[in-house]
């Protein structure tokens, strides 16, 4: 009995993730884009299981939790500005300190409900100094 022979899929699909991204550059029309994600299609779990795959779907993850972030920020210096202004400045030399998306998101709902500035201040402190049980 004669053993299969691996399709180049299998054997290298790092390559076809440069491939893919290569012939995209080369098609402008919306036409040709469907055509390339067709042929493609049919190759996508070779292409899942690639390292250069899972590179660029953590570089993408990456980038999509950074701009969660800075978006939690710039509502948290949002309500500060109309509930608390005189505490933005201490949140914009604090804020960026903060990578925690979960300490940003308890900030925005403690702000968005204290009545108290001196509390805030002293929770905007706390958070930046990674303490993330301010409350």
């Amino acid at each position: 009995m004669q053993q299969a022979t691996p399709s180049p899929v299998s054997r290298n699909p790092e390559s076809l993730i440069q491939a893919y991204l290569l012939v995209s550059l080369a098609c402008e029309r919306e036409t040709d884009r469907d055509w390339l994600r067709k042929k493609f299609a049919m190759l996508h779990q070779s292409l899942k299981d690639s390292w250069a795959y899972q590179e660029i779907i953590q570089e993408g993850r990456q980038q999509e939790q950074r701009a969660a972030l800075q978006e939690a920020r710039q509502l948290l210096l949002k309500i500060l500005e109309v509930r608390f202004p005189r505490l933005l400045l201490q949140a914009q030399k604090l804020l960026p300190k903060v990578e925690e998306k979960a300490a940003l998101h308890n900030a925005i709902l403690y702000i968005s409900l204290s009545d108290s500035q001196d509390e805030v201040s002293k929770y905007l402190h706390n958070l930046g100094n990674n303490d993330q049980d301010a409350a």
